[in-house]
């Protein structure tokens, strides 16, 4: 085989090459203040690429204090060519849409 061979020169690109995963914790200080810890951790490497600590007294929830977080979290995805692949968060009490069984006249 010469120096110029006939091979193919393929690039390897693993399986969660972008892939990042969001993890959202909210704790509450107050009635009033939460506080928000956003960590976003690439799956290729396991290195955290952004945190970010903020405590937030304008929501009214848990719930509004994490969607505040998600947004920050979609914003730097985007900005970085991210792509999420989980969301990992502490809020159990995510409103749920259920539809009524009891009939109304």
């Amino acid at each position: 085989m010469g120096l110029f061979g006939r091979g193919k020169i393929t690039e390897e690109v693993e399986e969660n090459s972008g892939l990042v995963t969001v993890s959202i914790r909210v704790n509450r200080k107050s009635r009033q203040e939460r506080k928000v810890k956003l960590t976003i951790v690439e799956q290729d490497t396991e290195k955290e690429v952004f945190k970010a600590e903020f405590i937030d007294a304008e929501s009214s929830s848990d719930y509004f204090a994490k969607n505040k977080a998600e947004v920050i979290a979609r914003q730097y995805c985007r900005q970085n060519d991210y792509i999420i692949g989980d969301k990992v968060d502490n809020t159990t009490d995510s409103p749920v849409i259920e539809t009524s069984s009891k009939r109304t006249r």
